[in-house]
């Protein structure tokens, strides 16, 4: 059943990942929250956070940036 349950991570997890506190602060307002009854520490789920990475990387040739 665990291996069912999404991978999550925390600010923390992204911050090692080199994103600004900005960007952070970013998908935090873009993606779905996942926060524990009681608890201070929201998550965001890998998935999430991979797949928006994915819809907004421009490589110049596939995509190209929006102006």
């Amino acid at each position: 059943m665990t291996s069912d349950l999404p991978e999550l991570i925390d600010r923390a997890g992204l911050s090692a990942m080199n994103l600004t506190r900005r960007s952070i602060d970013h998908l935090y307002d873009r993606l779905p929250v996942i926060a524990l009854p009681g608890q201070r520490k929201v998550y965001l789920r890998k998935r999430d956070v991979t797949e928006y990475l994915d819809a907004h990387t421009y490589d110049g040739r596939t995509k190209v940036r929006p102006r």
